[in-house]
């Protein structure tokens, strides 16, 4: 085989003697922006930066709201309009990838019952030790109250790993508490009656793993 002064400089190139060869892989494009996880129709009511995975990278959890009609009709309340919760983990390359999404943990906002009223019903989403914590409440003589505690579980899920439900009868006075440890599947279960006195016991309930998507405010009561 003939070699030409061209491919006898390539050959030289590369076989330099006790150096090795080192081929750079392509960059990794990067991942969307958290935008772009807000499905049609929806707006981020609340956005909180924190760090959820372990690592220096700001992960990020967003509540969602549908938008509302461009006009509400005099006399009308107004629309009861449906939240998401939404967490994402930020890429090493940037932008992020969902790790989950609950669309049915949150009430509505008008979703608080005859203790709200016509008042837009609050939610409160916050985190604390890398753990995602939402409060609500709605009811009306009886007000039920939700603390729902999420974490990312693993590469690419999230888990429910404890929940504290109460349920006070406004007239009455007694409140029935339920909390409930999802990792260990220790439960407490607290009776306060009008006068003060409580009453208290543990039970054991089976460790599921329950992602943020099928978490129903529903399906929780004391």
């Amino acid at each position: 085989m003939t070699i030409t002064p061209r491919r006898r400089a390539v050959l030289a190139t590369v076989a330099v003697a006790g150096a090795a060869l080192v081929v750079a892989a392509p960059a990794t494009p990067a991942g969307p922006p958290a935008s772009a996880f807000v499905p049609a129709g929806f707006r981020i009511e609340k956005r909180i930066n924190a760090q959820l995975g372990g690592d220096a990278r700001p992960d990020a959890v967003l509540v969602l709201v549908q938008r509302a009609p461009a006009a509400t009709p005099a006399g009308e309340d107004p629309p009861d309009l449906r939240r998401r919760l939404v967490l994402l983990k930020a890429r090493p390359e940037g932008g992020f990838i969902r790790m989950g999404e609950g669309r049915r943990i949150l009430i509505s906002t008008r979703g608080g019952g005859a203790f709200f009223g016509s008042l837009r019903t609050p939610v409160t989403v916050r985190v604390a030790g890398r753990v995602v914590i939402v409060e609500q409440r709605f009811g009306s003589r009886e007000l039920t109250s939700q603390r729902f505690r999420v974490w990312f579980d693993g590469a690419l899920s999230t888990r429910l790993i404890g929940t504290d439900i109460s349920v006070t009868d406004r007239l009455t006075g007694v409140t029935r508490e339920v909390s409930t440890n999802h990792l260990t599947g220790a439960r407490r279960i607290t009776t306060t009656r009008a006068d003060g006195t409580r009453t208290s016991r543990s039970r054991s309930v089976p460790v599921r793993r329950t992602p943020l998507e099928r978490v129903r405010f529903a399906a929780f009561s004391a």
